[in-house]
């Protein structure tokens, strides 16, 4: 049976429209019968360690065909994942996009690490039209 892996790049305690999807689609995964595993930053390790642990806890729990790995482009968490794995990137608000609506500076960095992290996905959905159109002349 493939398992469904969830993985945020936050603690589970944080509150906000990312954990806010993971635990309503948890439930409805569960109803289903979809074998599920979470993987959560309830180390508040920084982008790049937090990388690392979800690409060591993949290599070492599951082969390229046993999970699905679903996370958001926020952080870019799933960017060491080996290409063979099957990843859906479900698209929130990328850090630059915030940054921009609230007037900030821009972190270049961080949006092209996201931006990569959509581009090697498997599998991209967004539920926001204006998302995508945001993001249309970068993806």
């Amino acid at each position: 049976m493939i398992t469904y892996l969830v993985v945020t790049p936050f603690s589970q305690s944080a509150s906000h429209g990312i954990n806010n999807y993971v635990f309503n689609l948890l439930p409805y995964l569960a109803k289903r019968n979809i074998k599920v595993d979470t993987l959560f930053n309830d180390n508040n390790l920084s982008k790049e360690d937090f990388r690392i642990h979800v690409k060591k806890y993949v290599e070492t729990n599951y082969g390229f065909e046993d999970v699905i790995i679903e996370a958001p482009e926020v952080k870019g968490a799933t960017l060491l994942l080996d290409k063979k794995y099957r990843t859906h990137v479900r698209l929130h608000t990328p850090g630059a996009i915030a940054q921009k609506y609230d007037d900030k500076t821009i972190d270049e960095d961080l949006f092209n690490e996201e931006i990569r992290a959509i581009e090697t996905a498997t599998v991209v959905s967004s539920p926001s039209y204006g998302l995508i159109e945001e993001l249309s002349d970068k993806v």
